[in-house]
């Protein structure tokens, strides 16, 4: 495995200490982005919220300010990243305001219709099987609750090639995949979202795709 393969595989799941670095890493490049995409939701004070891929828990830091009289859910299907998360929301815990499990997102651990709002923060082109994933987060969200997916890079046409030579050099074709907006809109309505929604930020080339439970 090159360099290039192994960084980008601490990405898809920490491990180790250059997990534990990936973890702070994350929390600080992906935060302006984070924001970002935030600022789409309405998010009401009692809401429950969960975070799939919660990595080093700034996402649940900003999202837990905002339902302050809720509570956030953070899953991570590696131990680096749920210790990270815990580390950085400790007080949150305490006050049972957040909680962090080890999950995936193709078995989330909560019974049907538990969150108001669920987030995926750089993370999507990791999910196992992104068409089944969908459902299995449609599932345990709330009757008008919102999905909110977050990614610094959309495939398109002018950047298919590096994309796919990028994943050739860095040895991810089998595990990790972007998709183009039209993809994720589609793939959002065969799961049964309505309201589906693409938001772009043109300067940095971010993409934001929400939808609702009917």
């Amino acid at each position: 495995m090159n360099i290039l393969a192994r960084f980008i595989s601490q990405l898809k799941k920490p491990t180790g200490f250059p997990g534990l670095i990936a973890t702070k890493a994350m929390n600080r490049i992906h935060s302006r982005i984070t924001s970002w995409g935030l600022g789409f939701l309405r998010i009401e004070e009692d809401f429950k919220i969960l975070d799939v891929g919660c990595g080093g828990g700034k996402t649940i830091s900003k999202l837990a300010k905002a339902a302050r009289k809720g509570k956030v859910y953070g899953i991570d299907h590696s131990d680096v990243s749920v210790k990270s998360s815990t580390k950085l929301n400790s007080h949150l815990v305490d006050q049972n305001k957040v909680e962090i499990l080890k999950a995936s997102v193709s078995s989330i651990p909560y019974p049907d219709n538990s969150f108001d709002i669920i987030t995926g923060i750089e993370t999507y082109f990791f999910w196992p099987n992104l068409e089944s994933d969908l459902k299995e987060v449609f599932r345990v969200l709330k009757p008008k609750g919102r999905l909110l997916l977050v990614s610094e890079i959309v495939r398109t046409p002018e950047n298919e090639k590096t994309i796919d030579r990028f994943a050739r050099l860095a040895d991810t074709s089998d595990y990790m995949s972007y998709k183009t907006s039209d993809e994720l809109d589609q793939l959002f309505i065969g799961a049964g979202y309505n309201n589906v929604m693409v938001h772009r930020n043109t300067d940095h080339g971010w993409m934001c795709v929400e939808g609702c439970k009917p």
